[in-house]
């Protein structure tokens, strides 16, 4: 794709779709090659499944950019093998090659097999019937009926091949389901469960993880524990057991590397995910200081023990000191604050700089904003005397974005709407200029860029450098759900501080969506 040599590109890549099928057999052929004279390869070749591999999958431009950063590896029994096949994405060559390394120009994208993926097929992937690997592939629902269909077919062979991971995924599926589906009841090999006690906060949850990757996923919880029991056998601190299903959360970095959590609380414990620990820097004044199973929780005006969460309670965050924030920084008084920002006091921030791995990746695109948003917490000074503050984003083809910004004033009950338009840089993903959609509207254009986005939140930031004043910021959190999710809030704003956005909690303001229309 990249030669500089005239070529025919739609016969060299566009349609060539044995290009990273030829690669991928290289690699099986290696990994077999390897494995010569082992008894591991012996028993392979009696009882293993073999692989083939099919004709590649085109994958192109869908509603989030290229489909293939998102697609794997396909398998799929055929007969009495297990097909393998690799999504691909190719872009033609554009002036002989000489163009900004930001031009998407002489790729060939493939998803590749891994040798040692080859090695951990060979030694016990490839014993279990070939409809059960393939439902690694499979959506959710699927995978579990064939997970229960395959239970008891594993072929017999000699206990050295007895494989502790199947153990741990039949043991688990075993378990009586809560009624809440949620998302790691099965998992699917090579996937395990891991759990992780969240004892400052009164949950156990857990997931399906591949266990090679566990010195990785260990950077985002260091607690993570293999495990061949659910949460309801794990022990609180007080004796109780976690067997009530709460929710669900996906942790770790989107679009790089992340993995879903159920998380279930204590049998006699009722819900209090808006709740927090009570060494948070926002339990102070006013909130409630309930004590639930021996945990000392502050929550939300109204709170009592049956019910920690009144209706529409306002979301708080709370376990920053224990993901390593520095709050003491977080929690700045306003002066404070405004001291510590003088020296940049005519300087706003490099915008691209502040942009998660997700937002710079090729993934992102502005339709992740679209839809409806609450906004949660904010820092803005055109909002003061605004509450119940909405944004309703559309995406536009050239990768703008427009959002009808709604709040009402007096008392919840006088409503007001603003369209704000969003004109996308042409280089820079995730970077735009942002102006109001009104007369004189452009005259006021300030420099906007998303610091990071997910299904559940979003968090932007926009800066505006006034000649012989300090600059014009802006931050907001929303959320896609009116009465938000306080993890979800309180790892944007991590997220945000850690990645240079200048803040203080302390100027932060805080939504309360009750008694909203």
């Amino acid at each position: 794709a990249g030669t500089t040599a005239p070529i025919d590109y739609d016969q060299t890549d566009r349609h060539n779709v044995r290009a990273c099928a030829t690669i991928n057999a290289a690699a099986y052929a290696w990994a077999l090659q390897a494995a010569a004279g082992t008894t591991a390869l012996a028993r392979f070749e009696t009882n293993g499944t073999r692989y083939t591999f099919g004709d590649d999958v085109w994958e192109g431009i869908g509603i989030t950019g290229p489909k293939w950063i998102h697609s794997a590896l396909q398998y799929a029994p055929k007969g009495s093998s297990v097909q393998v096949s690799a999504p691909y994405f190719t872009t033609p060559n554009k002036n002989l090659g000489n163009v900004s390394y930001l031009e998407t120009a002489g790729f060939h994208y493939c998803k590749l097999l891994s040798p040692a993926r080859v090695m951990e097929w060979l030694f016990t992937d490839s014993l279990y019937p070939p409809k059960r690997v393939a439902a690694a592939a499979m959506p959710a629902s699927e995978a579990a009926a064939v997970a229960e269909e395959t239970a008891v077919a594993m072929p017999v062979v000699e206990a050295a091949a007895a494989d502790e991971e199947a153990e741990e995924a039949v043991a688990m599926t075993t378990t009586s389901k809560p009624p809440e589906s949620p998302c790691c009841f099965n998992c699917t090999l090579p996937m395990v469960f891991y759990h992780s006690m969240v004892t400052a906060n009164g949950y156990c949850g857990v997931s399906c993880l591949d266990p090679a990757k566990e010195w990785l996923y260990k950077r985002f919880d260091a607690n993570l524990t293999r495990t061949t029991q659910p949460c309801a056998a794990q022990s609180a601190p007080d004796g109780e057991h976690y067997t009530t299903y709460a929710f669900s959360e996906t942790h770790g970095v989107p679009g790089i590397l992340s993995f879903a959590v159920d998380f279930y609380r204590r049998t006699n414990t009722p819900s209090h995910q808006c709740c927090t620990p009570h060494s948070s820097v926002l339990c102070i004044g006013h909130l409630v200081d309930l004590r639930l199973g021996g945990i000392r929780l502050c929550c939300p005006r109204g709170a009592t023990i049956e019910h920690p969460c009144p209706k529409k309670a306002v979301p708080m965050l709370g376990a920053m000191a224990d993901d390593g924030v520095n709050v003491e920084e977080l929690a700045k008084a306003p002066a404070e604050a405004e001291a510590a920002d003088k020296g940049a006091a005519v300087r706003c921030p490099d915008l691209p700089a502040l942009r998660s791995l997700h937002v710079k990746g090729v993934g992102f695109s502005s339709a992740a904003l679209s839809g409806m948003w609450y906004e949660q917490a904010y820092i803005d000074i055109a909002q003061v005397g605004a509450s119940c503050q909405t944004l309703n984003g559309t995406s536009s083809v050239d990768g703008g974005l427009s959002i009808d910004f709604r709040v009402t004033y007096v008392g919840k009950v006088v409503p007001f709407t603003i369209t704000e338009v969003y004109e996308p840089d042409s280089v820079v993903a995730g970077v735009y200029s942002k102006h109001a959609q009104m007369p004189g509207g452009k005259l006021l254009n300030l420099p906007t860029v998303v610091i990071d986005v997910t299904p559940e939140v979003y968090v932007i930031f926009s800066c505006l450098e006034i000649p012989f004043l300090p600059p014009i910021k802006e931050l907001v959190v929303a959320t896609r759900d009116a009465l938000g999710n306080a993890t979800l809030i309180e790892r944007s704003l991590k997220l945000a501080k850690q990645l240079g956005v200048p803040f203080a909690l302390a100027n932060v303001r805080w939504v309360d969506h009750s008694g909203c229309q």
